[in-house]
């Protein structure tokens, strides 16, 4: 009896902390950067804010600190966007374009949301900018992958290629969402980028449009014209 009521506590006492260990577990952090931060050629002052920036809003602030003669920031903890609430900006949505501040000035580094916590030295400068500038795409089909190619100019930094099933929608609205973003993972040669959707023709009763937004790794963009692939379902004659 004894080695029974034994038994039974030990197998309590152990699922007990297997639970505990499960609900303590400290998921990873969706997007978390972090390295030196520098404005217009220089350290900055400790408490410092060090901003991150999506979709025209900022998503989270931290405050630089100093060490060892450096400006370092840690703890810009982005998070992702709750995409079934368009109205409020909570965060950033998947390969869309992450850019910084560093004080009130924009940093010239920009690259899309990912669950990862790269290393990143963020250089700054009050110098203004030129506006980015609206691409030019031509969409094309292979099979049933659309093809989106535009021209790289070079007043920007960045595109984001926003798809949508609605024709005339709006980047950012609700049921559109960003596919790629280049350079980070499109194709470049010659000038041209090249981004495909797999599997996004060859079904009647879904069709989708695109916009490839540009950026000059500030709050400013520029979006091109909407383009569509369109597949139609023939009917037999009577």
């Amino acid at each position: 009896m004894l080695k029974r009521l034994s038994l039974a506590l030990l197998l309590t006492v152990v699922g007990l902390f297997v639970l505990a260990g499960a609900v303590l577990a400290v998921p990873s952090l969706p997007f978390s950067p972090y390295g030196i931060a520098r404005l217009d050629g220089g350290y900055v002052g400790a408490g410092t804010a060090v901003s991150a920036w999506c979709g025209g809003a900022q998503v989270r602030a931290t405050a630089a600190r100093v060490e060892a003669g450096a400006s370092w920031y840690v703890n810009l903890d982005v998070p992702g966007d709750d995409t079934s609430t368009p109205a409020i900006r909570e965060g950033c949505t998947v390969s869309e374009t992450v850019t910084f501040q560093v004080g009130a000035a924009w940093s010239e580094q920009a690259i899309p949301w990912v669950s990862a916590g790269p290393a990143l030295t963020l250089t700054a400068s009050t110098a203004a900018r030129p506006a980015p500038v609206a691409p030019t795409v031509t969409p094309t089909r292979a099979g049933g992958t659309v093809r989106l190619s535009w021209a790289d100019l070079p007043d920007d930094r960045t595109y984001e290629v926003w798809r949508s099933a609605a024709p005339y929608f709006a980047s950012g609205a609700a049921g559109s969402t960003v596919i790629a973003n280049a350079p980070a993972n499109c194709t470049a040669a010659g000038g041209v980028f090249t981004c495909d959707d797999a599997g996004a023709a060859g079904d009647p009763a879904v069709n989708y449009f695109y916009v490839v937004r540009a950026g000059n790794a500030t709050a400013a963009v520029a979006d091109s014209s909407h383009v569509g692939a369109f597949t139609f379902g023939l009917a037999p004659g009577n």
